[in-house]
């Protein structure tokens, strides 16, 4: 597990080992960025991502595919809910939602 702290305008690049990503918040309201890998170097990678109660609709985390890969045909993907989470499948050079839990 990785433990990731995010703040207003902070980025994170996940590693090539990571697979499980606990979010939390620190500071002000804003919002954070994830860059993921390239799904084409990735075929088959789970990633997991999970948030705490520290993440609301005002600290909001966004999960960015490396260009020109989308998540689930999108651009990018954002979670801004306390306890909410997602997985993540590379396939095909892109990323698709698998699962995802929202209290």
């Amino acid at each position: 597990i990785t433990d990731i702290t995010n703040s207003a305008g902070s980025t994170y690049d996940v590693g090539d080992t990571e697979y499980m990503m606990f979010n939390t918040w620190s500071g002000g309201n804003g919002t954070a960025i994830i860059n993921l890998p390239s799904a084409r170097d990735n075929e088959g990678r789970l990633l997991r991502f999970k948030s705490d109660s520290t993440i609301s609709a005002n600290t909001a985390i966004t999960l960015t595919p490396s260009s020109p890969d989308t998540i689930d045909g999108n651009a990018e993907f954002t979670f801004n809910r306390d306890y909410d989470g997602v997985m993540l499948l590379a396939h095909s050079d892109n990323w698709y939602i698998i699962q995802r839990k929202a209290k």
